[in-house]
């Protein structure tokens, strides 16, 4: 099984706004863009003596609206942003903007990696939109340190919960010539301790909670996540800031896994298992699952039904097996992995377990075929599997709510294991 790594990290950047020397790169006017083919979706008119785009939502239900595609930005600098002004009436519920950056792939053999960030704050150029504001200041940033390749799209979307209309100024494309103060890695909102199991260096995990519901001395659910690509700790912050805070529901602890680097080869096993296995491992990644679950319990009160597991590509194999071999395992979340039974061992294990399969397709790393493979043989043994589809190919894709897909995932797994 080849390291092929994520295809999309989210970050949800804070609220702090960028300093630095600011350079604009481009501008974009509504009504120049409408003129010369590129129709943004809402209405151009003439608000407070600007050009802007209106976009209502009259409806109970959400509206998710693109509002603008940047090919082949001429950014040369590590952080740049989206800014405008905003106007806003009447929006219920947080709306946000949010900006999806595009990079080419690390390698010819992967696809191409995507980040987004959105305006999620209480308040400030970062803050979600919400009620009802005059004209004020927006900003969408972006941090590409860590990698020499420029973006390759830039695309800027508009998410309103419900009822609510939003007024849209020229917005710029701009970059900044000093370096910014460096943003909180992880958000405020949860707390993360780097942990080992006993002394084995190798079983490095991290222990992640919100802070609203930490220490509160109630038993909770554990969510072990075992990030697909890679495997390393570089998935923290996606981790720690969209995961804990959008997917996982407050009532559970949540600990991401980080995959021992066995060897430097490109084509290493990164999770080894019993099915996968690596001469060089000093140990199986089941065995480490359940090491580091009892090391949470020995920390944690845990509610025994929902100790579930996460996992998406490289990792799926895992999942599969820790399923059949870990009782204290109830239920398993899958994304995008392939399905090898004959490799699995004894499949009469899967009965009684929960498996919440999220699946494109479209996917050509990973076929979409071991998925319905999964969902049947699975079900023959006696588990209990739902398979939920999305559109995009392999990977977290922009668009497919897949925070909102694990998080029904997960209250899905529970509302079977209520003994």
């Amino acid at each position: 099984m080849k390291d092929v790594a994520i295809t999309l990290c989210g970050l949800c950047l804070g609220g702090t706004a960028m300093c630095g020397v600011q350079r604009t790169v481009a501008e974009y006017d509504w009504g120049t863009l409408a003129k010369s083919g590129q129709r943004p979706e809402g209405i151009v008119a003439a608000v407070d003596g600007r050009t802007a785009l209106r976009i209502s939502n009259t409806n109970e239900t959400s509206l998710q609206t693109k509002l603008l595609v940047i090919t082949n930005p001429a950014i040369s600098k590590m952080q740049y942003a989206i800014i405008g002004e905003v106007k806003h009436e009447g929006v219920r519920g947080g709306g946000y903007f949010e900006l999806w950056n595009y990079f080419p792939p690390l390698r010819t053999d992967m696809v191409g990696i995507q980040y987004f960030s959105r305006t999620l704050a209480e308040s400030g150029p970062m803050g979600k939109l919400q009620g009802t504001s005059s004209w004020r200041a927006f900003t969408l940033p972006f941090d590409r340190t860590g990698t020499d390749k420029a973006p390759t799209r830039l695309e800027i979307n508009l998410y309103l919960p419900a009822q609510g209309t939003v007024y849209i100024g020229p917005v710029k494309l701009v970059e900044y010539e000093e370096d910014l103060p460096a943003e909180p890695a992880i958000s405020p909102e949860v707390e993360v301790q780097t942990r080992t199991v006993g002394t084995i260096i190798a079983q490095k995990y991290f222990l992640i909670e919100r802070k609203s519901s930490a220490g509160d001395g109630k038993p909770r659910g554990l969510i072990l996540i075992l990030p697909g690509g890679p495997g390393g700790e570089d998935f923290l912050p996606f981790c720690a800031n969209v995961l804990t805070r959008y997917a996982v529901p407050a009532e559970f602890v949540v600990v991401e896994l980080v995959a021992p680097q066995w060897s430097k080869d490109e084509n290493r096993v990164v999770w080894p298992s019993k099915a996968f296995p690596d001469s060089a491992a000093k140990f199986t990644s089941e065995e480490f699952v359940a090491a580091v679950i009892e090391d949470v319990r020995r920390l944690r009160k845990i509610d025994e039904r929902y100790i579930f597991t996460l996992g998406w590509s490289s990792s799926g194999h895992v999942l599969y097996a820790v399923s059949l071999s870990d009782p204290k395992v109830r239920g398993s979340i899958i994304a995008m992995s392939r399905f090898l039974p004959a490799r699995l061992g004894n499949l009469e294990h899967a009965r009684g377990k929960g498996y919440f399969l999220f699946h494109s397709p479209d996917d050509q790393i990973c076929p979409f075929r071991d998925a319905q493979l999964a969902e049947r043989t699975l079900k023959e043994q006696g588990a209990q599997v739902k398979l939920v589809t999305y559109s995009g190919g392999h990977g977290w894709v922009p668009n497919t709510y897949y925070c909102d897909r694990i998080k029904e995932g997960i209250e899905w797994l529970k509302s079977i294991n209520t003994k």
